[in-house]
């Protein structure tokens, strides 16, 4: 398993995650998209619908019909999660490549505006993808040099990441 490719599919989802992000108003939400690979060709998917439950939903149902057909993909949502004292804005993703036992989830917590990214990528499930631990920094590799080849995120990540 390419454990430098996973990272660099989560990078680059990640960096455009935050572009979009970035450009929307506070009362505006990302339209969740997936990002196809196969063979040599790359395909956006966004997941529009009435409302963003319904649009995670069809692509749920999406998501496990390209395992099928795609050599990879990745995933994002917006969401929110909760720890004891407050909830946080998170970017939600998932990316899976042929040869996976479950697609790898992670998120990143963030906030609106002025737009931030606090905080590392959390992954949630790196064992249970079949990745080995051994190969941690190869994907941590990977996950900066996604970032570094987005087109325009690369040049806001510093100040997106900076602290206050």
């Amino acid at each position: 398993m390419d454990h430098e490719y996973i990272g660099q599919l989560l990078g680059f989802t990640l960096a455009h995650s935050a572009s979009v992000v970035d450009t929307l108003t506070a009362d505006q939400a990302m339209v969740p998209y997936a990002i196809t690979f196969q063979n040599e060709e790359q395909s956006l998917i966004n997941f529009e619908a009435e409302t963003q439950q319904q649009a995670v939903a069809q692509a749920e149902q999406q998501l496990t019909q390209l395992s099928e057909t795609a050599d990879a993909w990745t995933y994002s949502q917006e969401g929110v999660i909760s720890d004891e004292s407050q909830q946080m804005s998170v970017l939600y993703f998932k990316v899976w490549l042929k040869g996976m036992n479950v697609a790898l989830e992670a998120y990143q917590t963030y906030r609106k505006a002025p737009f931030k990214l606090l905080g590392n990528i959390q992954v949630q499930n790196f064992n249970e993808t079949g990745m080995q631990q051994a190969e941690t920094d190869a994907f941590v590799a990977g996950l900066n040099q996604g970032v570094d080849i987005h087109p325009s995120a690369a040049s806001h990540w510093d100040n997106w990441c900076s602290e206050e």
